[in-house]
C-alpha cells in the first residue's frame, strides 16, 4: 500500500530533475513543516521512487497446463466401456460430421470420414497399459470400405470393414491396439481421395463383440393344423452374421378362451 494524505508540490522548481513533471504524492500530514531545500530534493526523489515501486506489475501470462494421466477419465479395470463416435469429447475434422442413425446407439453416428479430408478422433482414458482388444461398431452399405487407425499419433494401421448390408445396419470388427495409462487418442482416417471409411457408431472395450442392440420382437400367426398336402408349415428367416436367441411357442388349448373354435388339443 502507498501512503495517505498528500501535498501537491514538493520542493521548488530547481529541485526537479530536467524533463521531470510536478509530482503529486501522498505523505503523512505530520511532515508538512518547512524543510531545507536540500532535504526537499532528497525527499522528492524518495517519493518518486516510492511511486515507481507502488505501481501494479504487468501480469505474466501462464501457459495452459498439459492434461496429465490423472485428469483423464479412466474406466474401472475390466469393465465394459463404450465410447460414442458422436460424443462432444471427440475431435472431428474436414468433412466428418454427426448424422442421424436410428439403429445406432444414441441414434447417431459419424459419417464422411476419409477422402483425404474427414477424420474422427476418439479421446479416451485407460487404466491398464499395453495390448487391448477393441470392438469397432460401424455401418457400411458398400461392398467394402477401408480406414487407417492411428493410436496416440503412431503410424496408421489399415483396417477392412466388410459390408453390413446398408448404412442403417450395424456390424462390427475387432482389432488389438496398445494403449497408455491415462489419456489416449484413436484417430480414424483414409488419406486416399475418393476412398471413404465406414460410418462409425462407437468403439467398445471389454464388451460383447456384437454391436447390435438387443430388442424383443414378436411374430404371431394362426392356422389350421391338418395333414398330408394340407399340413401347416410355419417359418421365419433370421438375417445377419451374429448369433441370435429366439423363443418358439405353440399354443392350442389356451386360445379356446378367446373364442377360437376347433383348438388343437394339448
Amino acid at each position: 500500500m502507498c501512503a495517505a494524505p498528500y501535498i501537491q508540490r514538493i520542493g521548488s522548481g530547481n529541485s526537479r530533475a530536467p524533463g521531470s513533471t510536478t509530482l503529486k504524492q501522498k505523505v503523512n500530514s505530520s511532515i508538512q513543516a518547512p524543510l531545507p531545500g536540500r532535504t526537499l530534493i532528497v525527499l522528492s526523489f524518495l517519493i518518486f521512487n516510492q511511486h515507481i515501486l507502488c505501481q501494479t506489475p504487468t501480469p505474466i501470462p501462464t501457459a495452459t497446463p498439459t492434461p496429465t494421466a490423472t485428469e483423464c477419465p479412466r474406466p474401472t479395470p475390466g469393465s465394459c466401456t463404450s465410447y460414442e463416435a458422436e460424443s462432444d469429447n471427440n475431435t472431428l475434422t474436414g468433412s466428418a460430421f454427426v448424422q442421424s442413425c436410428p439403429m445406432c446407439s444414441g441414434e447417431a453416428d459419424v459419417g464422411y470420414v476419409g477422402n483425404n479430408s474427414g477424420t474422427l478422433q476418439f479421446n479416451i482414458g485407460a487404466v491398464v497399459p499395453g495390448p487391448s482388444s477393441i470392438t469397432i461398431c460401424y455401418t457400411n452399405g458398400d461392398a467394402v470400405r477401408y480406414a487407417l487407425l492411428s493410436v496416440n499419433g503412431s503410424p496408421g494401421v489399415p483396417l477392412t470393414f466388410p459390408s453390413t448390408g446398408s448404412f442403417q445396419t450395424l456390424g462390427s470388427i475387432q482389432t488389438t491396439i496398445s494403449v497408455n495409462t491415462g489419456c489416449n487418442t484413436l484417430e480414424f482416417y483414409n488419406p486416399i481421395v475418393g476412398s471413404w471409411a465406414p460410418d462409425f457408431d462407437r468403439i467398445q472395450f471389454n464388451c460383447p463383440t456384437s454391436c447390435v442392440t438387443s430388442y424383443l420382437g414378436n411374430l404371431s400367426t394362426r392356422s389350421f393344423v391338418q395333414a398330408g398336402d394340407d399340413v401347416m408349415i410355419g417359418g421365419f428367416i433370421i438375417q445377419g452374421t451374429q448369433p441370435k436367441r429366439v423363443i418358439l411357442r405353440a399354443i392350442g388349448p389356451e386360445i379356446a378362451q378367446y373364442g377360437v373354435r376347433n383348438a388343437m388339443a394339448d
